[in-house]
């Protein structure tokens, strides 16, 4: 069989590609979030309404993408190092807090200094800790991310046996959770467990936990190599049949009315269509350095277009125009913010190792 393995730098490709899609989703998807003058130009109308609407809605596939990709990448890390599970699952975590606090530290305070809202101790400390995201709504999925990897070291172990095993247990879980849990709030014995922040953060939690489980097998029967030889020895690896699959998904996304039911099916061949087509296209080297600062780019775009600098997000007016000018500006503070990491890091660890000598010195 010919090497066909889903690299790391697919996984970037990927991820670039998810960005994309969580800003156009967020640019062109809710006007009523766009103030005063901060319109767009269409590049054209098509069924009753703007094009970047239509791609904007099908752009919400973006959550199941990382989803997808936090359980692909735990996993990955997991089997490579043979480490102990909750050790995983903490780094992921260490990481991740560490992004979102440096963020939090340079974007929050401004919003107070310049009025834009009144602090609040208790709401600081849950926005702070992830609880909540009132600071900025495009965070709540931060909460969801902390959920799922808290979850590896059980849902892991479902995960096993064979792969088809392992689709049929994601798919009852995916069906259970969408119409018994939900149900719930309508049988008296559970109204007030309905009522409860449990019963909500657990029905965030089964809603998307599908995804991530299908990352997770994935990666574990090493799938992406295993269909794009299918597609190889079928003669359809070509740009326009993975087009095709594009479109064909793009359109059953719309023609269901609960779209994220099935986001955990649609995902895996939008990302396999989706990354070949960028590599046909040569595109391979962009949409790597894209992917690579896909976390930074999620935690700080909002403040652009919605909060701060909105404005000057819809200044290029054209849509295309727009969204490469939020990838710019975007990207330039990703970059910003690691220097600022980097700094601190090596502040950090020259205030340590002055501190350890002046130690040693004195015994």
């Amino acid at each position: 069989m010919e090497n066909l393995k889903f690299t790391r730098d697919d996984t970037s490709i990927a991820k670039g590609i998810a960005i994309i899609c969580m800003f156009i989703h967020h640019l062109f998807t809710f006007p009523n979030r766009i103030k005063g003058s901060s319109e767009f130009i269409s590049l054209f109308q098509f069924n009753g309404n703007n094009i970047e609407y239509w791609f904007g809605q099908y752009g919400r596939i973006c959550v199941a993408m990382f989803l997808f990709f936090s359980g692909f990448g735990i996993y990955k890390q997991f089997a490579k190092n043979n480490a102990h599970v909750s050790s995983n699952v903490f780094k992921r975590l260490k990481n991740l807090y560490v992004n979102y606090w440096t963020v939090f530290i340079i974007f929050i305070p401004i919003s107070f200094f310049t009025g834009y809202r009144e602090f609040n101790l208790a709401e600081f400390f849950d926005n702070f800790v992830g609880y909540r995201s009132t600071y900025d709504g495009e965070w709540w999925f931060f909460e969801l991310y902390v959920l799922v990897i808290a979850t590896f070291p059980v849902t892991v172990k479902l995960i096993k046996n064979s792969s088809v095993t392992s689709f049929f247990k994601i798919m009852v879980l995916a069906v259970l959770s969408r119409t018994v849990y939900v149900s719930l709030k309508d049988v008296p014995l559970f109204n007030t467990f309905a009522r409860t922040i449990f019963y909500s953060e657990l029905n965030l939690l089964l809603t998307w936990l599908p995804c991530f489980l299908m990352g997770i097998t994935f990666a574990k029967f090493d799938l992406f190599p295993k269909i794009s030889q299918k597609f190889k020895d079928n003669k359809l690896d070509n740009i326009f049949v993975y087009l095709l699959i594009c479109l064909v998904l793009m359109y059953v996304r719309f023609r269901n009315d609960d779209v994220i039911d099935f986001d955990y099916l649609i995902a895996p061949l939008y990302i396999l269509c989706s990354v070949n087509i960028v590599k046909i296209l040569k595109l391979n080297k962009l949409f790597v350095y894209l992917g690579k600062h896909s976390s930074n780019m999620w935690l700080v775009h909002s403040f652009f277009c919605y909060q701060y600098f909105q404005w000057w997000v819809y200044l290029p007016k054209i849509s295309i125009f727009v969204l490469l000018w939020l990838i710019i500006i975007t990207i330039a503070t990703s970059i910003a913010i690691e220097f600022i990491k980097k700094q601190v890091t090596k502040l950090c660890s020259g205030e340590f190792k002055l501190s350890y000598m002046n130690r040693a010195l004195r015994d």
